[in-house]
C-alpha cells in the first residue's frame, strides 16, 4: 500500500510519499526527509495515538522517511499518513492494494484533527496516483469538492485502521458523498443599491465597476456615503461559475477560513483594515499563505481609508492589478496566488477629514493635503477607471426622499445578461480587454471620436488613461444597449474618470 500526505506550499500542494522501515535498536520513531520541528515532533504523537488506540507499537528503531526530501515538512497534517504506514509495516493492519491519500493531524487520544488545503491536496493526490483519500470528518466536504477520487471521513485513527482492513478485505464500506444541499457561504457585502439615495452618478458608477470589472476610487468627506456605497458593490456581481467557485474555495481552504458546513456562492468581499502588515494582505508567512488580495479572488478588495494604508502595501497591488495574480517568495520558495479581484477605494480629502464637511473647518495645510493625496500614487490611480468625487452641491448635495426604485437584484440580473453576451463575443470582461482586443471591439461614432481625441490631448492622460477611459466608455455604452460608443457615453464616463 503506497501511502501519501500531502504539504502545502503556497498555492500548490506536494504529495509526500511515506515510507517505513522496523529495526533492531532503541525502540523509537526516527523521521528523516528534511523535516521539520512540527513533523519530528510527530514520532512522539503518533506513538502516543498508537496506544491510546488500542494498538501497541513494536519495540524496534522505526526509521520514516518522507519523500521527496528535497522539500522542507514543516506541516503537522501528515501524523495521519506517517501512523498509517507504521501500522501497515508492523502488520498491525493489512496491506491493501491502494494507493491512498491520508490526511489530518493526530490528538494523543488518537483522534483526527482538521488540516487545511484539503481541496488542493486532492487535486496534487490524484495527480500522484491516489485512488482513497481520508480525511477528518470536518473535512469530508471540502475533499468532496474536489472530485478526485473516493472520499472516506474518519473521526479517529482506529476508524481509519478499520477501514484499512476492510479495504484489504475487499469489504468496502459506502463513501462519503456530497449533501443534498449546502448553507450558502455569502462572504460578500451587504445591503441594497436602492439605499444610495440621491446620488445617481454614484450608483452608476458601481454598475459600471460590476459590468465592466472597472476599479474605481471614491472620495469624499467622513459621512459622505463611500463605505456605504462599496458595500453594495457586490451585491451587482453575478454568482460565481463552478470554476470560480472551486478555484476560490481553494483559496480559502489553504488559508483555513473554509467552513465545511458551507459553500461559497457568492463573490468573496474583503476590507482589510488599514493597519493590516504587508503579509497579511499580500500573502506570505510559513508555509505561504494567501493574503487578502488572494480571498477577494473573483470579487471585490475594498481598502477604506485607502490613504492611511501604508506605502508599501498600495504598490505591491501594481502587479495584481496587471497580471491577476501575485508572486510570493519567501526563503527560496516562489508560488503564485490568484488575485483576480475588483479593487474599490475610499478616501477622505484631507488628513482631519473636515475638508468638504458642512459646519467644519479644515486646519490642514496645502502641504499636508498634497503629500496625503500622494499616498495613493499616480502608479495606483492610473489603474482605476473610475474616480468619483463627492460635490457638496447640486446632484450630490441634494438628499432625496424616495428610495430609488433600481434594486440591487434588478441590476445584478441585466449586468449577468450583458455580461454573459459581452464575454462570449470578447472573451473578457470590457475592464480586462487587452490593447488589441480594444482596438477591434471599441467602435466610436464620428463626434464621439473627435470628442475623445481632444479630451485626451486637452488632459494629457496616459496611454494606459487613454486604454482604461475606452473600457469605461464601452461598458457605458454596453449598459445602455448601443453597439457603438456615442457622445453621451463619452461624456459619462468623463464625469466618472473626474479629471
Amino acid at each position: 500500500m503506497r501511502i501519501f500526505g500531502c504539504l502545502n506550499i503556497g498555492y500548490e500542494s506536494t504529495p509526500v510519499e511515506v515510507e517505513a522501515e522496523l529495526r533492531q535498536g532503541l525502540p523509537m520513531i526516527q523521521i528523516v526527509g528534511y523535516a521539520a520541528v512540527a513533523v519530528r515532533e510527530s514520532a512522539d504523537r503518533v506513538r502516543l495515538a498508537l496506544s491510546n488506540s488500542g494498538f501497541i507499537c513494536p519495540p524496534k528503531k522505526i526509521y520514516v522517511n518522507l519523500y521527496p526530501g528535497s522539500v522542507r515538512k514543516e506541516s503537522a497534517f501528515l501524523d495521519l499518513a506517517i501512523a498509517l504506514k507504521i501500522m501497515e509495516r508492523a502488520e498491525l493492519i493489512p496491506s491493501p492494494p491502494v494507493s491512498v491519500m491520508a490526511m489530518g493531524e493526530l490528538k494523543l487520544s488518537g483522534e483526527v484533527c482538521r488540516c487545511d488545503g484539503v481541496i488542493a491536496a486532492a487535486a496534487a493526490g490524484a495527480e500522484a496516483g491516489a485512488e482513497i483519500f481520508i480525511v477528518s470528518k470536518e473535512n469530508q466536504n471540502e475533499a468532496l469538492l474536489s472530485g478526485k477520487g473516493e472520499v472516506f471521513a474518519v473521526s479517529s485513527l482506529k476508524e481509519a485502521a478499520e477501514l484499512v482492513i476492510r479495504l484489504a478485505a475487499g469489504d468496502k464500506p459506502p463513501s462519503a458523498t456530497l449533501p443534498s444541499s449546502f448553507e450558502s457561504f455569502e462572504g460578500c457585502g451587504c445591503g441594497d443599491l436602492s439605499e444610495i439615495i440621491g446620488e445617481p452618478l454614484l450608483q452608476e458608477a458601481l454598475i459600471y465597476a460590476a459590468l465592466g470589472r472597472h476599479h474605481l476610487l471614491l472620495t469624499g468627506p467622513p459621512g459622505c456615503g463611500k463605505t456605504m456605497a462599496v458595500t453594495r458593490l457586490p451585491t451587482l456581481l453575478p454568482d460565481l461559475t463552478e470554476a470560480e467557485r472551486l478555484e476560490t474555495m481553494r483559496i480559502y481552504s489553504l488559508a483555513g477560513e473554509l467552513d465545511d458546513e458551507r459553500i461559497l456562492t457568492r463573490p468573496p468581499f474583503r476590507a482589510p483594515h488599514h493597519s493590516a502588515s504587508a503579509e497579511g494582505i499580500i500573502g506570505g508567512g510559513v508555509g505561504l499563505k494567501p493574503g487578502e488580495i488572494s480571498l477577494a479572488h473573483n470579487g471585490v478588495l475594498f481598502l477604506d481609508e485607502a490613504s492611511e494604508f501604508s506605502s508599501v502595501i498600495l504598490q505591491a497591488l501594481r502587479e495584481p492589478l496587471e497580471e491577476r495574480r501575485i508572486l510570493i517568495s519567501r526563503a527560496g520558495v516562489r508560488s503564485r496566488f490568484p488575485a483576480d479581484f475588483l479593487l474599490a477605494m475610499a478616501a477622505n480629502l484631507c488628513p482631519c477629514g473636515n475638508r468638504g464637511r458642512a459646519n467644519a473647518v479644515c486646519l490642514c495645510s496645502v502641504k499636508e493635503i498634497q503629500r496625503y493625496r500622494n499616498k495613493i500614487g499616480g502608479a495606483i490611480a492610473d489603474r482605476l477607471s473610475i474616480h468619483w468625487k463627492w460635490k457638496s452641491s447640486g446632484t450630490n448635495g441634494a438628499r432625496a426622499t424616495v428610495l430609488n426604485p433600481r434594486t440591487s437584484e434588478e441590476v445584478r440580473m441585466k449586468i449577468a445578461e450583458i455580461r454573459k453576451k459581452t464575454v462570449n463575443l470578447r472573451g473578457a470582461p470590457n475592464g480586462l480587454l487587452p490593447p488589441d482586443a480594444l482596438k477591434r471591439f471599441c467602435r466610436m461614432t464620428d463626434d464621439a471620436e473627435t470628442e475623445f481625441g481632444s479630451y485626451c490631448r486637452r488632459n494629457g492622460l496616459s496611454m494606459r488613461s487613454v486604454l482604461n477611459l475606452t473600457r469605461l466608455s464601452l461598458t457605458i455604452a454596453d449598459y445602455r444597449g448601443s453597439l457603438r460608443v456615442e457622445v453621451k457615453d463619452l461624456e459619462k464616463a468623463f464625469r466618472l474618470r473626474g479629471d
